[in-house]
């Protein structure tokens, strides 16, 4: 059992700050500055690649009360949030670093000297594979709470009239921080809730969001009729669609 798993099980001393259900929290042994404080998922990994996004969103929640906390408690310039995962994570359990910081604290980033390349074809590598994983959750099945249901209007744009049901799977993080948008296809009345399968990604070249198409799990759309059906929003940016 490591260390973290046995503070959990409060088989070993801690300063804890903060626990619910999903993590802990206490202050780290060895503080960069006084504050200093882990956030520990109960679940022991030792990447965050194995956590789910509800634990996650946790954790950047919590980061933010934290980071909070600290500011009234120390009145800090600022702060820094830190984690190394597989085998550069200390203790083998995956933890996120927070804690103040301050002009001349003497904490920075150390690497080598080697020139690094930095292009667009290292970009477009990360790019593909972000795009392969984001397809990965296809054929999922999932529950959809609409909040811009079919004859509505986008709450701050009055001239956008939502011709289908759009709305955000709960407990799940998008990119952009937020809970996952979805637009719902195949459904042609207002629904408060919708329950169907993943069956394409909507990726935006120039944005951080990415939005889910879900439909009935009978039916089937190709890529050119969804790409028609979510044109009233989509055209504003450049998009990609992964089938």
């Amino acid at each position: 059992m490591c260390v973290f798993c046995e503070i959990m099980e409060r088989k070993s001393p801690a300063h804890i700050v903060y626990e619910n259900s999903r993590l802990i929290s206490f202050l780290d042994i060895e503080p960069i500055n006084e504050g200093h404080v882990l956030i520990v998922p109960k679940q022991h990994v030792d990447t965050i690649e194995e956590l789910s996004d509800e634990t996650l969103m946790d954790i950047m929640g919590v980061a933010k009360k934290i980071v909070t906390a600290l500011k009234e408690s120390y009145g800090n310039e600022g702060y820094s949030i830190m984690q190394n995962g597989g085998k550069f994570c200390d203790f083998g359990h995956a933890h996120f670093h927070v804690f103040p910081r301050y002009d001349n604290d003497g904490f920075g980033w150390t690497y080598g000297n080697e020139e690094k390349d930095v292009n667009e074809e290292i970009a477009e590598r990360i790019r593909q594979q972000i795009l392969q994983e984001a397809g990965s959750v296809i054929g999922r099945i999932v529950n959809v709470t609409v909040d811009r249901p079919l004859g509505s209007y986008h709450p701050e744009h009055s001239d956008m009239y939502y011709p289908i049901n759009y709305g955000y799977v709960e407990g799940v993080l998008a990119p952009d921080g937020e809970e996952q948008d979805a637009y719902i296809l195949g459904v042609d009345q207002a629904v408060e809730k919708f329950t169907g399968k993943i069956i394409a990604i909507v990726h935006r070249n120039d944005d951080v969001e990415e939005k889910w198409i879900v439909a009935p799990e009978e039916l089937s759309f190709t890529e050119k009729e969804i790409r028609e059906k979510i044109y009233f929003q989509e055209q504003y940016f450049d998009s990609e669609i992964v089938m």
